[in-house]
């Protein structure tokens, strides 16, 4: 409970004799706060790429809590949802892939689990265009899960031997 004094009143008779001041007080609940009530932050939305057919690459819109470089790997993870009947995920037995780095433009990721038994599309397919989706990478790295690449050049893309066609 909060006090709060509303004023000091004195009276007096004749002006010769005073009486004490009287005090009023006044006893106030305390203003209720608002209770902030946190919106739930919406979903973002972003691109992976699977294939089509065997022979194309396509965009398919996903959603995640934050939409960074790595919950995009982790979402194209996951494959094609039972509606997209005509669509696959060529892991060529990777498990998963890890964003090591972005640097200047270069994104640095390694596979994880295998790597190989693809034909001439492979996880890198959908791995690349599903990383350059963000503004902030230009080149893409893909690793075998031993940390090997054929290429170390900054401003091409590189791709394991493994997943050579």
């Amino acid at each position: 409970m909060v006090w709060t004094i509303l004023g000091i009143f004195a009276c007096c008779q004749d002006n010769q004799s005073t009486k004490s001041p009287a005090v009023v007080v006044e006893a106030k609940q305390p203003a209720t706060e608002k209770v902030k009530s946190e919106k739930p932050k919406p979903m973002e939305t972003g691109k992976v790429f699977l294939v089509e057919n065997v022979s194309t690459v396509v965009s398919v819109e996903r959603t995640a809590m934050a939409w960074t470089p790595q919950e995009a790997l982790n979402v194209l993870y996951k494959g094609p949802t039972d509606t997209e009947k005509s669509l696959k995920l060529l892991t060529c037995n990777s498990t998963g892939a890890v964003v090591k780095s972005i640097d200047k433009g270069l994104a640095t990721v390694q596979l994880e689990g295998g790597c190989g038994d693809c034909g001439s599309l492979s996880i890198y397919d959908s791995i690349v265009p599903t990383l350059k989706a963000f503004p902030e990478i230009e080149v893409v790295h893909l690793l075998d899960p031993s940390g090997k690449s054929q290429i170390d050049s900054p401003s091409e893309d590189a791709r394991p031997g493994c997943l050579e066609p």
